[in-house]
């Protein structure tokens, strides 16, 4: 899995499939990778991106946030998006969050998938 782009204002991190309220060896992938980014990029923002499906416990992006807050990371820095369902309301619902901040400079983005 490659690690984004050094810079980013933005990382959003996928959600996938957790079991009760652990997360699975895929996603605890994808979060490593944006743990050692936000490590490396301290001024970057992380979107972690998921609701909550059948036979989870509590949403994608509460269980990322934990796993991200347990290994050092600023939970000020991390942004829970726990509506979506699948991939695309994964993006869908990240970008409207970055469009109702009103970002008025361009903004570096990336994906942890």
């Amino acid at each position: 899995m490659a690690k984004p782009k050094d810079n980013c204002d933005y990382i959003i991190v996928l959600g996938c499939q957790i079991r009760g309220d652990h997360i699975t060896r895929s996603l605890k992938n994808r979060l490593d990778v944006a743990v050692s980014y936000a490590i490396d990029n301290p001024d970057t923002t992380i979107i972690v991106s998921g609701g909550m499906g059948k036979g989870e416990n509590t949403t994608e992006a509460f269980a990322m946030y934990n796993y991200m807050v347990s290994k050092g990371i600023d939970g000020s820095r991390i942004i829970q998006e726990d509506k979506s369902t699948d991939t695309s309301e994964n993006m869908k619902y990240s970008v409207q969050y970055l469009s109702l901040i009103h970002i008025s400079e361009p903004t570096r983005l990336d994906v942890i998938s």
